[in-house]
C-alpha cells in the first residue's frame, strides 16, 4: 500500500467473511495501514449500499475543524445529506460547535442535520447512524498516533464495531492541505 500510495487517492479495504473475532488479524493490519498512509482509507463493509447520508463526528478542536473543511472540499462526499455529530457534555460549547459545523457544511452545500448525543460511546454513536440511516461514517485519524482515544473514543474499536462503512482521513499535512481531495 505503502508504494502505491503517491498513485492512489484512495484505499478500501474490507474482508468477504463473516466478521471475526474482536482483536482480529484483519483490524490489527488495519490499524498498521491507519498509523502509515496519509490517504483516506475506506474500510467497506460485506454488503454495498451506494451512500446517500453520512455521518461525521465533530469535536471542536482545530483537528476536527480540519476534517470538517476537508469533508467540505471532498468530491467524494459532494451532494450526500451530512448529519454532524457532537458530544453534548458542555452544552453551551456543544452547541456552539454544532453551530460552526452545521454552518461550515452547509456553505460547502450540503443538506445539513446537526445531534447533539449524549456521550462520546460507541453506542451513542452507533444509535445516532442507526436511528438516522446513515450509509457512512467519516472519521479522522491523528497523524501523531500517540492519541488513540479522541473525541469519538476508542476509534480503532469503533471502526471495527461501526455497522456502515467508515471513510477514514488520516490526519496529515499531505492530505488536509489539498482541495477536491476524496
Amino acid at each position: 500500500m505503502i508504494d502505491r500510495e503517491a498513485r492512489t487517492s484512495l484505499f478500501v479495504v474490507g474482508k468477504a467473511r463473516p466478521v471475526a473475532p474482536a482483536l482480529s488479524v484483519h483490524y490489527w493490519n488495519l490499524e498498521g495501514a491507519i498509523r502509515v498512509l496519509r490517504r483516506p482509507i475506506l474500510r467497506a463493509s460485506r454488503t454495498f449500499r451506494a451512500p446517500l447520508r453520512f455521518a461525521v463526528g465533530f469535536d471542536g478542536t482545530p483537528f476536527g475543524r480540519r476534517l470538517l473543511e476537508t469533508v467540505s472540499n471532498s468530491a467524494l462526499l459532494a451532494g450526500l445529506a451530512c448529519r454532524v455529530m457532537v458530544a453534548g457534555r458542555a452544552k453551551a460549547a456543544a452547541c456552539n460547535q454544532l453551530r460552526w459545523a452545521e454552518l461550515t457544511l452547509r456553505d460547502a452545500g450540503f443538506q445539513v442535520a446537526g445531534q447533539l448525543l449524549p456521550d462520546d460511546s460507541e453506542a451513542a454513536i452507533c444509535a445516532c447512524i442507526d436511528e438516522a440511516d446513515i450509509d457512512l461514517l467519516v472519521l479522522a485519524m491523528p497523524w501523531e498516533w500517540g492519541v488513540k482515544e479522541f473525541f469519538l473514543g476508542s476509534t480503532l474499536s469503533l471502526i471495527r464495531t461501526c455497522p456502515v462503512p467508515v471513510l477514514i482521513y488520516p490526519h496529515s499535512p499531505v492530505l488536509l492541505g489539498r482541495r477536491h481531495m476524496p
